[in-house]
């Protein structure tokens, strides 16, 4: 890697930077137990409708909003966070160096405790999973912005929190009704015989169905509490001003869709989260963006925004201005780990083609079957060469 040249000291317009980021929320159903997230980033922000995690899986996924690469890139293709990661190509590292004052609360990388996280100037993980979360967080980030307050320099702070992972035991304090669970039409899809031989075997319980649902429905809450905290901190604190900030998901998760559950998954529920993003004045307030955007378009946003030129290839675009990616890679590089299949995805606004690592292809019409049950398994030459050439593409070679 060549020498970091240092970017000039934080500019007095430079915005201050908040991320809040859920640990395996899926887009649908979850949002309505979240009213606070709707009203701050949906009314007085951007929600992107077509949002995507480039790899489904917790630490992969952080990693490339820290870094805005490709996790075939940043080396992180499991959950082992320690393997692989240069830290110094995130944003954190060019904000840190840039004057920026840099935080981090709650979870950073699977397996990397969070007090060890480089370039961030105050660390606090907070708490575990379950009771007391809300508590822990909202305490945390009072410190770093009684310490932010103090300091004649922008700040930049990502909450991570743990829920609504497993195993749901963060309650909010005045949860609302939950309402029964509504199973789209790919529900235990009977006829799997075009799915994958891997798909094809697996069929969950409905009690393990209606334990996530539950669960996962009451921890959004708690988050949604989590952030209604942090917000009115900051503007206790004053510090609000030139604010840019996001809520996302570091991943989804299936709830019984094509007899599957959890995340890894290439289907839609699994790669599309939840995304907002917000900057008064320099992107609209309660509207809808229809583009393909992804995790890996976080840190490139910063960038822009901060007038920074990392010393690195990202792979990711900024979120501002108008710029439209025609397609988005979708990946699970890791052969074999958690007893996954490779598999690689082209997804554009109309269609989502899986080529999985035995070959087995699956290609879907999402005007016409936007819940993915009738796959047409008939070879695509040139959506494999497309996939093909992706899977090592770097920064401009990218979608």
């Amino acid at each position: 890697m060549a020498l970091l040249a240092l970017p000039a000291r934080a500019a007095a317009g430079d915005p201050n930077i908040l991320i809040f980021l859920t640990d395996d929320q899926r887009l649908d159903y979850t949002m309505a137990m979240m009213p606070t997230a709707r009203h701050y980033f949906g009314d007085g922000g951007t929600r992107f409708s077509r949002a995507y995690v480039t790899t489904p899986l917790c630490c992969p996924s952080r990693a490339s909003i820290f870094s805005g690469r490709y996790a075939h890139n940043t080396g992180v293709t499991t959950n082992d966070g320690g393997a692989g990661f240069d830290a110094r190509d995130t944003w954190e590292h060019y904000l840190h160096n840039h004057g920026y004052y840099t935080g981090l609360i709650g979870k950073y990388l699977n397996g990397v405790p969070t007090e060890t996280a480089p370039y961030f100037d105050y660390t606090d993980e907070a708490t575990n999973y379950g009771p007391g979360e809300v508590a822990a967080i909202t305490a945390s980030a009072s410190t770093f912005f009684d310490r932010a307050a103090n300091r004649d320099q922008p700040w930049a702070l990502e909450i991570a929190a743990y829920s609504p992972h497993d195993p749901w035991d963060n309650y909010p304090t005045d949860p609302l009704p939950i309402p029964p669970y509504s199973p789209l039409p790919s529900y235990l899809e009977a006829d799997r015989s075009d799915k994958s031989p891997y798909v094809q075997s697996r069929w969950p319980t409905d009690a393990a169905v209606a334990t996530s649902y539950q669960g996962q429905m009451r921890e959004v809450q708690a988050a949604d509490e989590e952030l209604g905290n942090v917000i009115q901190i900051i503007r206790g604190h004053r510090l609000g001003g030139n604010l840019l900030s996001f809520f996302l998901s570091d991943n989804g998760y299936l709830w019984g869709e094509h007899g599957l559950m959890a995340k890894r998954w290439p289907y839609r529920e699994s790669v599309q989260v939840p995304f907002y993003m917000r900057w008064p004045g320099h992107v609209g307030a309660g509207a809808v963006d229809n583009r393909l955007v992804a995790n890996i378009d976080i840190a490139p946003t910063i960038f822009e925004a901060t007038s920074i030129t990392p010393g690195y290839t990202v792979d990711g675009r900024s979120l501002v201005g108008g710029t439209a990616r025609k397609w988005l890679l979708l990946e699970w590089p890791a052969a074999g780990y958690l007893n996954m299949p490779l598999w690689r995805s082209y997804v554009d606004a109309e269609r989502q083609y899986i080529k999985w690592g035995d070959g087995w292809r699956e290609f879907y019409d999402l005007r016409t079957d936007p819940w993915e049950m009738e796959a047409s398994n008939s070879d695509r030459p040139f959506l494999d060469a497309v996939l093909s050439s992706a899977a090592t593409c770097a920064g401009a070679s990218c979608p």
